[in-house]
């Protein structure tokens, strides 16, 4: 009986050290991405046949965020502005708008995640959280 409760003893001090390590792993996995998106980048995105967008996004180290482009929506095009504050979670690219010019462009207060693919001092690839398409930005250099 003594063998049994310690090989389950065991076996739960094992499972909480790998717990333990994964959820320190993913807090410096985000910090390091977290660290690797900050900058400037230029994106296309695609929505549907109808609607894309071309921007330039400022990624800023204090956790704010800047977006300036043009959006087209079956041959309307738009000026837009938006921004608000940014974080890293769990490998997603957590975004919360603050400001949107046109106001209607993006609702304020909206909270968004892209699943972050990779980034390289090159390329950031993300998994856009409207549409489960890929979405490529390059680094301004």
């Amino acid at each position: 009986m003594r063998a049994k409760s310690s090989v389950a003893k065991a076996g739960t001090v094992v499972a909480l050290l790998l717990l333990s390590s994964c959820a320190t792993f993913s807090s410096s996995t985000d910090a390091a991405l977290q660290s690797r998106v900050t900058g400037q980048w230029t994106e296309f995105r695609k929505f549907d046949a109808c609607e894309e967008h071309h921007q330039r996004m400022a990624i800023r180290a204090d956790g704010t965020f800047e977006v300036k482009g043009r959006a087209t929506v079956c041959d309307k095009a738009t000026e837009f502005t938006w921004g608000g504050t940014w974080q890293v979670k769990g490998g997603k690219f957590r975004y919360t708008t603050a400001y949107s010019e046109p106001p209607d462009f993006i609702p304020l207060g909206k909270t968004f995640e892209d699943a972050i693919v990779s980034v390289t001092d090159d390329e950031w690839v993300m998994i856009e959280q409207s549409t489960g398409n890929n979405s490529i930005a390059r680094r301004v250099k």
